[in-house]
């Protein structure tokens, strides 16, 4: 007997018994009791690792992907849950917490899963970047994640990476940017990949291709399944350049 995902309620007792008839009219039957537990939190932050100026006075931190899969199955769609609490952290490179410019004062961020921050606002002077970790909480479950932003000096083109579906078919991926004179190209890393330009070309591994807003790699396909290796992990990367904004 198979049952449909998200057909039983989580924390729950259940008996089965099946009962067994010969044409003669004998019977037997057997049972079994089991539970079904919880599963883990996702717990994601928008946008990915991506490079930001210190002079930034609005950085936007999203989690409001996270998620229960309980409740919200992951196939791409919004499935929002006021269930889930947020605890926000900011830490520089050395790992000590981020501290107020005006008073020295430990940044304390809103509970809540998005808000922005006044990078400008910070001590990060002498630091190469700034992390952003979130903790998600449910009914006594935890997961968290975190993301690292390097820092530069003056400018930088605002690039954000997110993804939008994933399914045994394809995985599809969206960048976005503030700059309107922006090229946009995309590559991947990881475990056995050493071609990433020509990888991402080819049509039968990625029909959109390395540029452009939009990311789509076919998990279909024969060139696929012979670079990508199950159970590995792979790095998406988008890099904008702009004559105006920088890279």
């Amino acid at each position: 007997m198979r049952l449909p995902p998200h057909t039983l309620a989580p924390s729950t007792i259940y008996h089965v018994r099946l009962l067994g008839q010969l044409a003669s009219g004998e019977s037997s039957t057997a049972s079994q009791i089991f539970s079904v537990t919880s599963s883990p939190l996702s717990a994601k932050i928008a946008g990915g690792a991506r490079t930001v100026s210190r002079d930034s006075a609005v950085l936007a931190l999203d989690a409001s992907d996270s998620s229960d899969p309980d409740v919200c199955p992951d196939g791409g769609a919004a499935c929002p849950d006021a269930s889930l609490s947020f605890l926000w952290t900011c830490a520089i490179s050395d790992g000590s917490p981020c501290r107020l410019l005006s008073s020295g004062a430990i940044l304390t961020l809103p509970t809540t899963s998005t808000h922005t921050v006044d990078l400008s606002a910070l001590a990060l002077s002498s630091s190469p970047e700034v992390a952003f970790t979130v903790v998600v909480t449910k009914s006594g479950r935890v997961a968290e994640t975190f993301v690292t932003l390097p820092l530069e000096d003056g400018p930088v083109a605002s690039v954000s990476v997110s993804r939008k579906s994933i399914s045994a078919a394809r995985v599809v991926f969206e960048g976005s940017t503030d700059a309107a004179d922006a090229t946009l190209a995309w590559s991947i890393s990881g475990s056995g990949l050493t071609t990433s330009a020509a990888l991402l070309a080819a049509k039968a591994f990625s029909p959109t291709g390395p540029s452009g807003t939009s990311l789509v790699i076919d998990l279909s396909s024969a060139l696929s399944k012979a670079s990508l290796t199950p159970g590995s992990s792979y790095t998406i990367t988008l890099r904008v350049s702009s004559p105006t904004s920088g890279s």
